[in-house]
């Protein structure tokens, strides 16, 4: 699957108001889930976005019906919604849309091949946070200690590959999204992330794969946000061997949001615990030139 250069589609997810032009939350959040789903498919993108709104729509002539006329209900109906769907010429595709249940599946499956992806960056930028000194002798933090930590734990080399070459547009989304569901989690069990679930952890825990899903609904802003910071961090590190940063910004999904000011990552990463750091380092199968890829 090779993915063409594009944006993310912020203008889609902005509303204007009498307090000026906002982010529509449910809007990005089905915008999120589309791009880290289908990162290399615009149509199947639109396609999922349509369905939400035909699902939308159906909801909302079943709610206004028995409450007014027919006629009042025909009326709010077509001024609401339809008017303004045909006016973005966008009607066609939403009747045309195909159920909903069955693309919310596909987003769901989707989710364990695109947290490979996100951990591989995930855990590199931790690496490159809090243990870039301890891994200095061994070329610093690079994809490939991410990927021997990841081995350590089952998730082989050969899924997150096809994994990354898949998702890689979209791996800094994914990432924030790993974030910011931590960050849910730490906050409503009041203990903090990293005794609790390693990023490594979460691909194996459905409730963990779930809680990603339901941040992206919940506070899609903040998965933003984070994604930001993963994006900055990906298009700058470097690793001893290699010349190109981890995400080439000629492949990317670009997140530009202007005047918003993101934090390094460094900021809101946890540190990796001992343990894991010491059996890295003490590593000796790794074959050659692994290390610093």
């Amino acid at each position: 699957m090779t993915a063409a250069p594009y944006a993310f589609p912020i203008e889609a997810c902005l509303s204007s108001g009498a307090n000026g032009t906002r982010l529509n939350s449910y809007d990005l959040s089905l915008w999120l889930l589309a791009h880290l789903t289908w990162p290399s498919d615009a149509v199947r993108r639109q396609t999922y976005i349509d369905a939400h709104e035909q699902d939308f729509v159906s909801y909302a002539i079943q709610h206004v019906q028995g409450r007014a006329s027919e006629d009042q209900s025909r009326r709010h109906v077509e001024k609401t919604f339809l008017r303004p769907l045909a006016r973005r010429g966008g009607l066609k595709r939403v009747v045309d849309a195909p159920p909903l249940e069955v693309l919310i599946r596909d987003t769901l499956v989707a989710i364990s091949d695109w947290m490979l992806a996100a951990q591989r960056l995930y855990l590199t930028a931790q690496l490159h946070s809090h243990h870039d000194d301890e891994l200095s002798h061994k070329g610093g933090a690079s994809i490939g200690k991410a990927l021997a930590l990841m081995a350590d734990h089952g998730l082989g080399r050969t899924p997150s590959n096809t994994s990354w070459a898949d998702f890689k547009p979209v791996a800094h989304i994914a990432a924030g999204a790993l974030q910011a569901a931590l960050e849910m989690h730490t906050a409503r069990t009041m203990r903090h992330a990293l005794y609790m679930f390693h990023p490594i952890e979460m691909q194996r825990t459905v409730g963990m794969r779930l809680a990603i899903h339901e941040v992206i609904y919940q506070d899609p802003v903040i998965v933003l946000a984070r994604a930001l910071a993963f994006q900055n961090f990906a298009f700058r590190h470097r690793s001893a061997k290699r010349t190109q940063p981890l995400l080439p910004t000629s492949s990317t999904c670009l997140l530009i949001i202007p005047g918003w000011k993101i934090p390094p990552v460094s900021e809101f990463l946890p540190p990796l615990p001992p343990a894991m750091i010491s059996k890295l380092i003490n590593r000796t199968n790794l074959e050659k030139g692994y290390w610093s890829k």
